[in-house]
């Protein structure tokens, strides 16, 4: 399944690392391409964000021009229509050219950019970067041997390379938050501004930047080092959610009690509803069940604000009547609950409690596999299914009397971090 939504343009494979990994760690499934020859649609299947290395840091200002142009090229063709450009967060390398291959490749309305990285020193005020309360020009890579830099005045760089427009967006506005930028950026779009160089003083004025970008109606494209791209990414992942209709499905067949205490409070939360399934009357009567049921699935579907649903079974008090034999129709009645469930609403992915549960799950799935991915807490890992319709949707998955009160309610968050 495609689903390529963004881009990243790295000048370096560094630069790609320490950049895709804000994406990554923002829940879009992100990865890098050291040669546009390598990306084909095999090697795009079920990624969010896809990070291609120039190695144009080093080279003349016009072939860094040339390949990052048609690097912007190939992404417009693949129908990316997010694009972050990243860039050195010391000012070596070709910026201002490179954001004109970009530019020139879409039709963006404007470019914003700040190269600010406060975690590890870097920050922008007055049009100036400094790197550890020193201009960058009296810092060691003012001696760089390949790219020395002599400059530290972010606008008068990039009006040396760049043919756009460049308007400084002052620090007294970024502290103002979203509006105050939004507004700022179609000001100066209106005047012909297509460059717009943001003082950042820290993390909260970087997502201050991101916010009021998305925030302006305006096409526009991002530059910057790791530091911006972490905000944008939260950005991207959260407008990308609302976008979404799909809900995660939780499925509990365990008995425990912790279990119950667990889905109880995952219950709680908005958009979330629960239905209990009854398994003696899936036994007895499937048809008139399964009828049953989709009318109730019906009208919970519908409401507005679903977040998720939790399908489960009846009280430990009306398990206890049901004989051990019957253990595996349980786990077959969840199943085709879910399989019902399925057919009236898109998913974002799947939280399985129970061992019995997660089998019966996955095979209703057709998966073949899982890829194992990471884990909500040790013990709770987080996989992608292989194979079959849902082919890498993600599956949380947890022993019945397993984890802390919290564990499912930190599992609901971390499957709302994720894209499908």
């Amino acid at each position: 399944m495609i689903r390529l939504l963004f881009g990243v343009i790295a000048d370096d494979l560094t630069g790609a690392g320490d950049t895709g990994v804000q994406f990554s760690n923002a829940g879009l499934k992100t990865r890098i391409f050291l040669d546009r020859r390598d990306i084909s649609r095999d090697s795009l299947e079920d990624v969010d964000v896809v990070v291609l290395n120039t190695e144009s840091r080093r080279l003349k200002p016009k072939d860094a021009y040339d390949i990052v142009k048609e690097y912007a090229s190939l992404l417009r063709d693949m129908g990316v229509k997010n694009i972050y450009k990243k860039v050195d967060s010391t000012l070596r390398g070709n910026i201002g050219y490179e954001i004109d291959a970009v530019m020139d490749a879409f039709d963006f309305e404007m470019s914003i950019m700040t190269p600010a990285f406060p975690a590890n020193g870097r920050i922008v005020v007055g049009g100036f970067l400094l790197v550890n309360d020193e201009i960058v020009s009296r810092t060691p890579f003012a001696n760089d041997p390949t790219f020395p830099v002599k400059e530290s005045n972010i606008v008068t760089l990039l009006s040396r390379q760049s043919r756009l427009k460049v308007a400084h967006l002052p620090i007294i506005l970024v502290s103002q938050g979203k509006e105050a930028i939004s507004n700022f950026l179609r000001e100066r779009a209106s005047e012909g501004f297509k460059l717009v160089l943001a003082d950042a003083l820290n993390e909260g004025d970087l997502m201050n930047i991101a916010m009021g970008g998305e925030g302006s109606g305006l096409k526009l494209f991002y530059v910057g080092s790791a530091g911006l791209a972490s905000a944008v990414a939260k950005i991207w992942r959260s407008l990308y959610k609302k976008r979404s209709d799909r809900i995660t499905v939780l499925v509990c067949g365990s008995i425990n009690p912790k279990s119950r205490e667990q889905i109880d409070l995952v219950s709680q939360l908005p958009g979330w509803k629960m239905i209990i399934i009854d398994p003696i009357g899936y036994i007895t009567d499937e048809s008139s069940w399964r009828e049953s049921l989709r009318r109730e699935l019906l009208e919970l579907t519908k409401l507005e604000g679903l977040e998720g649903v939790i399908v489960t079974t009846p009280s430990e008090n009306l398990r206890d009547k049901i004989r051990e034999d019957l253990t595996s129709m349980i786990s077959s009645a969840l199943s085709k609950a879910t399989e019902v469930l399925l057919e009236m609403k898109p998913v974002r992915g799947f939280i399985l409690t129970g061992g019995d549960t997660a089998t019966a799950i996955i095979g209703m799935l057709e998966g073949r596999g899982l890829d194992l991915l990471s884990e909500v807490s040790p013990g709770i890992p987080i996989v992608r299914i292989v194979g079959g319709r849902f082919n890498g949707y993600p599956v949380i998955t947890k022993a019945g009397g397993f984890g802390r009160r919290e564990s499912l309610v930190e599992a609901v968050r971390k499957m709302e971090a994720m894209l499908i």
